[in-house]
């Protein structure tokens, strides 16, 4: 740079104009590019303009001396040579920000060979031994240097790799040339994408179809769940109604006998007060009362009686066993709490004559007794229900593998003796089972079972296919 400018640093020098020799040679614009790339800048975008001279008059110290550039680059010792031919007296310059070498010229960056001489391969070995000897030997009084044997250029790889040039360099390729030389890896890489275009075609319509079984799944379900629901609905219905008729029954047997008792007494005592000629007007107003008080309560027992008579009025027709045994397998395990599976025995298909709900009640509720007297058990648990034809009779048989019951307490459930379930049950003993079957000529019997557990079976007359 001009010895009066103000530049110092490399950093200066940013947005001045620069000239040199050629933009392509290592002493000329190549080692500043590097110099510069080294320290964060974008060589192309570092000075505001750049002159190459091509080696043509004037020289760069010539642009640099008038003002046309504020910089100046030159091979290691050019400087100096200009200055000892006496070339620019009136105008001083300095080298900038100069390195320490062991040259005698002031340098600003790393060093390069200068002149290379090397052979083409078919040179013969005598005559670029005896060129190499001849250069070696050259007296440096004639070029003023020496030539010397090149055996590091680890500078100019690193110059070709900072700047992506040489070998470094980004290659432009052609379609053709693109595809001769990458051909296997673009099959492959067309291969593979051809493979996941199919496995992500593949995902979203298994994902589409699971999607449209799902929601149909759960269609279903809800179809499923809402019959089941229903159906409950109706059990609970029946049971209520079964109860009522139950304890109707109940209170107008028992009580038509006290009635009786009392009945036969106000008889007995108005009859002996006649023969006694009493006309106290007292006694016979409370002989009277009692007997208007009977005729009442008689009157109640027989409406109750007749409400009884009037919730068992059901309608019978030929059902399936096999269906109602399955609709109340499902209903116990859609609404009962337990993870219990119902074990089922269907082989053939039975018809009977009676209310497909109240028998579907009465196998409910064998169900969930028998779910109850194997929870204690765990997954140890066990419950089946099988249905068989035996001599005219359909038989369902209820069966667990819970604890044995006490002899005298199977005695009472085999006469009939009322039982009831746990509180949070179907609300019924083990009566309105008995109620149910006798309604419809059936019969309930227990079995215990070796080494554990109870078998129910409620037998019905068959309906003879025709």
């Amino acid at each position: 740079v001009r010895e009066d400018s103000g530049f110092h640093k490399l950093e200066d020098l940013k947005g001045r104009r620069a000239v040199s020799y050629d933009k392509s040679a290592l002493a000329g614009w190549l080692s500043a590019a590097y110099e510069i790339a080294s320290k964060g800048f974008v060589p192309e975008k570092f000075f505001s303009s750049f002159h190459p001279t091509r080696y043509n008059l004037p020289s760069p110290l010539s642009y640099l001396a008038r003002g046309s550039a504020d910089v100046a680059i030159l091979p290691t010792c050019e400087y100096e040579r200009i200055i000892q031919n006496g070339q620019f007296m009136n105008v001083g310059f300095r080298v900038l920000d100069p390195r320490k070498s062991t040259l005698k010229c002031a340098s600003s960056t790393n060093l390069y060979p200068d002149v290379v001489f090397s052979s083409f391969p078919k040179v013969e070995p005598d005559s670029a031994a005896s060129i190499t000897l001849s250069l070696l030997t050259m007296p440096e009084e004639l070029m003023k240097s020496k030539w010397s044997i090149a055996n590091d250029f680890r500078n100019v790889g690193q110059l070709f790799e900072k700047l992506k040039i040489g070998p470094y360099a980004k290659i432009s390729l052609s379609p053709k040339e693109l595809w001769d030389k990458y051909r296997t890896e673009i099959l492959l890489s067309v291969m593979l994408l051809g493979c996941l275009i199919f496995h992500i075609v593949r995902v979203n319509s298994l994902v589409l179809k699971r999607t449209a079984e799902l929601r149909m799944a759960i269609n279903q379900r809800d179809e499923v769940a809402k019959i089941a629901k229903e159906r409950l609905r109706r059990l609970n219905q029946i049971e209520r109604k079964g109860m009522v008729s139950q304890m109707s029954s109940m209170i107008a047997h028992e009580l038509k006998q006290p009635l009786s008792s009392v009945s036969n007494y106000v008889r007995g005592l108005r009859k002996y007060v006649n023969r006694q000629d009493s006309n106290d007007p007292i006694i016979h107003e409370a002989v009277n009362g009692i007997e208007r008080g009977i005729t009442r309560a008689s009157n109640i027992v027989e409406r109750v009686r007749g409400f009884a008579r009037e919730q068992d009025k059901t309608e019978i027709r030929v059902i399936s066993l096999k269906n109602v045994i399955e609709k109340a397998v499902a209903s116990f395990e859609a609404y009962v709490s337990t993870s219990l599976k119902i074990k089922q025995n269907i082989p053939s298909d039975v018809k009977i004559e009676a209310d497909p709900l109240a028998i579907e009640l009465l196998i409910f509720n064998l169900l969930k007794n028998a779910a109850e007297a194997v929870e204690p058990l765990g997954t140890e648990g066990a419950v089946s229900v099988s249905l068989i034809l035996s001599v005219g009779k359909a038989e369902i048989k209820v069966e667990d593998n819970g604890e044995k019951i006490a002899p005298e307490k199977l005695q009472r459930m085999q006469k009939a003796l009322q039982e009831t379930v746990k509180a949070n049950g179907a609300g019924l003993g083990l009566g309105i089972v008995f109620a149910i079957a006798e309604k419809y000529g059936g019969t309930v019997s227990f079995e215990q079972k070796e080494p554990n557990g109870l078998q129910v079976t409620v037998a019905f007359d068959a309906v003879q296919p025709t």
